[in-house]
């Protein structure tokens, strides 16, 4: 599942109209100049050599707007879900639908991203949805999602 959580408070710069402050500019001339310069550039040498018939298909726009991430693998009852508690704040549940024991509890796709409010999104829902950026695990099938 999908996991958003309220960030109740900011804690990055923002400007007065609400849109994070970069070092040279906005983030959406950001976003734009990377879009270009991915469809001016890289696009056509991706099309030209067929390399979404080796490798992946090409990069849409929510790809490349989307927010970094980090990936927790590991065998079951290392910590992973305690260190994303820890680093949510260590609620006292946790995040909806996690369960902290010795035996494999979390055991899907779990996203967890920042929301106007909590809801949980399945992980199937979220990798078919063209607005999030987690399309291609449809390739994993649902017993991964």
């Amino acid at each position: 599942p999908m996991y958003r959580r309220d960030p109740g408070g900011s804690r990055g710069g923002k400007r007065a109209g609400g849109t994070p402050q970069t070092g040279g500019g906005s983030i959406e001339a950001s976003y734009q100049a990377l879009k270009r310069a991915y469809a001016e550039s890289i696009k056509p040498l991706e099309e030209h050599y067929h390399y979404d018939s080796f490798f992946n298909l090409p990069l849409t726009d929510r790809d490349i707007e989307a927010k970094p991430f980090v990936l927790l693998i590991g065998q079951y009852s290392v910590g992973k879900t305690s260190f994303v508690n820890h680093l949510l704040g260590d609620p006292p549940k946790g995040y909806p639908g996690s369960n902290v024991g010795p035996e494999p509890t979390t055991d899907r796709f779990v996203a967890i991203t920042q929301g106007p409010a909590e809801r949980v999104t399945p992980g199937n829902a979220a990798a078919v949805n063209p607005n999030m950026p987690f399309t291609g695990l449809q390739a994993f099938g649902n017993a991964f999602l």
